[in-house]
């Protein structure tokens, strides 16, 4: 049985020796580590710091992402805690890895990253002089769920504008490239947004940055299918 899959992103599902019949259409998930380098490159940033969960889905990202940086000279210093203690795992002062430290990474669920947020408030860590770096597949409105404490939604505010959040996809950028369906990007576009007026879409506010990999999957697996279906058809020993 072969197996497609259009959001999933594991850094372990692309092992070709043990699973030789999944695919995935989207890079894995340690691919974040190539836009947090990009960003950091780009400012010149020579010290950051790590917070980050033990999953293996965040420990990949920051091992990958670090070598990158020890290859251009830049420094970094890491925190980790357990995910079934959480941000309290890092004792009273989650952010206490380096007096040099301001540019801190979260590499952690958005349950945690929540918390984080109400401690950089805590402690006051308020750009300009510090700087908070999450992923970008968080859910919308990530940062109204529980948190700790009394912490409030504008508690949050006070640190989320100045937070960057990185998506670690690259997405096609010429919408006006026609592929095999015969469709562009923006012709896609509008026939979604129609196709989402409608039952069981409508009044749905959740975005789905993903239903065009999707669609793309759908078309891949057909193709896949009908070269299968060609070749068997040609093999008089079958």
């Amino acid at each position: 049985l072969t197996q497609l899959s259009c959001q999933s992103s594991s850094s372990e599902l692309i092992n070709r020796e043990r699973f030789r019949r999944y695919f995935q259409l989207l890079s894995d998930e340690s691919n974040q580590a190539n836009s947090l380098y990009a960003i950091i490159k780009e400012f010149n940033w020579r010290y950051v710091a790590f917070i980050v969960q033990d999953e293996n889905l965040f420990t990949v990202t920051v091992d990958r992402l670090k070598a990158l940086l020890d290859d251009i000279g830049v420094n970094h210093t890491q925190r980790s805690f357990r995910t079934d203690i959480g941000v309290s795992d890092l004792g009273q002062n989650p952010f206490e890895t380096d007096p040099e430290a301001r540019i801190y990474i979260l590499a952690m669920y958005e349950t945690f990253a929540r918390d984080l947020l109400c401690e950089a408030n805590r402690l006051g860590l308020r750009y300009p002089r510090y700087l908070l770096l999450t992923f970008a597949w968080y859910s919308p409105r990530w940062w109204e769920g529980e948190a700790l404490g009394n912490c409030t939604i504008a508690d949050r505010w006070s640190i989320l504008p100045y937070t960057i959040g990185p998506w670690q996809y690259e997405f096609i950028s010429n919408f006006s490239l026609a592929v095999d369906t015969g469709i562009d990007g923006f012709q896609y576009n509008r026939a979604y947004s129609k196709n989402l007026e409608v039952w069981p879409f409508a009044n749905q506010t959740i975005e789905r940055p993903y239903d065009a990999v999707c669609y793309d999957a759908m078309w891949t697996l057909a193709y896949a299918l009908n070269k299968t279906l060609q070749d068997l058809a040609n093999n008089d020993t079958l």
